[in-house]
């Protein structure tokens, strides 16, 4: 409960209980109370509003990701680039400009410091949140040869990597700005990516039902996981990076050991 909030405010409460929905918690506890006070004919709402907040874009939104602060919306769709919203007062307090059409999901890094988006050109843009300055030049930077369908973050927040249909993985130092590796790991489209909690390893899993785990260092082939029957929708590693969960359109869920890949 807010109980400074109250204290500090408690004619203005008392005084707006009234208000509140016919079939809120607060009414019935207040009941007696409300006797003695102004009377609401019509229009209350029954209950609480689920919606906090509704803001016109102006344009169609196809993804939208939260910071970890829980202080921003990204949001990206028809308007080119990623606009930025206030979660408490619902206001634009960004647009980064992009030069394509949005083709995954955009994200926060996990430390709230980048937003990221990947485009339809096969380019990827990283901003700053708190500057706005452009990390990565698509026109600048080599890109996929097609559109960008899957983005992933390290959890240090010093790497993205992506993916395309043309089943390459991009891994991008962020710090540098550079792209540090170009992997061919599948011979079928790369439905997922994960980084491990310790940042040292990479995994992908494909429609060619295949799971590889790769250096993020190095570049190299560490393993190739294989016992799927179908495609590989989904992957996760466990907290110690010990461990590798994968889902898959063969109606299994497998485990897998990461340093040996059984």
């Amino acid at each position: 409960m807010c109980y400074d909030s109250i204290q500090q405010a408690a004619l203005q409460v008392y005084y707006s209980l009234p208000c509140v929905p016919t079939g809120s918690q607060i009414r019935t506890t207040y009941a007696r109370e409300l006797k003695n006070e102004y009377v609401i004919t019509h229009g209350l709402d029954d209950h609480w509003k689920l919606c906090l907040r509704s803001v016109s874009t102006g344009a169609t939104i196809n993804s939208l990701a939260i910071s970890t602060s829980d202080r921003l919306i990204a949001s990206a769709g028809e308007i080119p680039g990623v606009q930025l919203w206030d979660t408490l007062t619902g206001s634009n307090i960004g647009h980064f400009h992009g030069n394509g059409t949005s083709s995954c999901p955009v994200m926060f890094s996990p430390s709230g410091d980048y937003v990221a988006i990947g485009y339809d050109t096969g380019a990827i843009d990283i901003w700053d949140v708190t500057t706005g300055q452009r990390l990565l030049d698509p026109t600048k930077s080599l890109h996929h040869a097609s559109l960008v369908t899957v983005l992933a973050f390290s959890r240090s927040s010093l790497f993205i990597a992506s993916v395309a249909a043309d089943a390459i993985i991009h891994v991008w130092d962020i710090s540098t700005r550079t792209l540090k590796h170009s992997l061919a790991r599948h011979e079928g489209s790369i439905l997922c990516l994960s980084f491990s909690p310790s940042d040292s390893l990479i995994a992908s899993g494909s429609d060619d039902s295949l799971i590889t785990t790769s250096d993020v260092l190095s570049g190299q082939l560490v393993c190739k996981l294989q016992g799927h029957s179908s495609k590989v929708n989904s992957i996760a590693f466990s907290p110690d990076s010990e461990s590798i969960a994968s889902g898959s359109n063969d109606q299994s869920v497998r485990l897998w050991d990461t340093p040996t890949g059984v």
